[in-house]
């Protein structure tokens, strides 16, 4: 089995997605650290990421600086990696969502109908149904009929 690689596309940049964060509020909200204030563009390691490549723009999150600063690890407050995926797509996920209420990312949405516009399958004519075994001498037993008969044994 052979895997074809995907070759590295340049990263995505776009002044107009990072200026989404201005006049916002942090959504990395780191706990014990978050501030709330003011958030800037913070961006999240991806495949972009490295030989002095900073990320794509798409790989960003609204973040106060005192989060920023813990999540690229210029403080003495490590995260440990799962902490750091968890907070990254977290953020991430709540970015986009913003970014799409703000009409700074264009999401085409599938139209909404209502569950009596979905097609319904068609039912077996009559005589092609099972027909279910009427049993008049099977008591259905409830919850509290067996834990009566419980609780009255000795």
């Amino acid at each position: 089995m052979t895997t074809a690689l995907r070759q590295r596309s340049e990263p995505t940049r776009s002044r107009h997605y990072l200026d989404g964060a201005k006049d916002q509020t942090c959504l990395l909200n780191i706990t014990g650290v978050c501030t709330g204030g003011p958030a800037v563009s913070a961006h999240i390691h991806d495949e972009h990421h490295g030989r002095s490549v900073k990320a794509s723009d798409l790989s960003t999150c609204d973040a106060c600086q005192a989060c920023h600063d813990v999540f690229d690890g210029r403080t003495h407050q490590p995260l440990t990696a799962e902490e750091w995926q968890f907070y990254a797509l977290r953020a991430l996920q709540r970015t986009m969502e913003r970014r799409r209420e703000q009409g700074r990312l264009i999401v085409r949405l599938d139209p909404e109908r209502l569950s009596s516009e979905r097609p319904t399958p068609k039912r077996k004519p009559a005589g092609q149904r099972t027909r279910i075994p009427n049993n008049p001498d099977r008591k259905i037993q409830s919850r509290n009929t067996l834990r009566k008969a419980e609780r009255a044994t000795p």
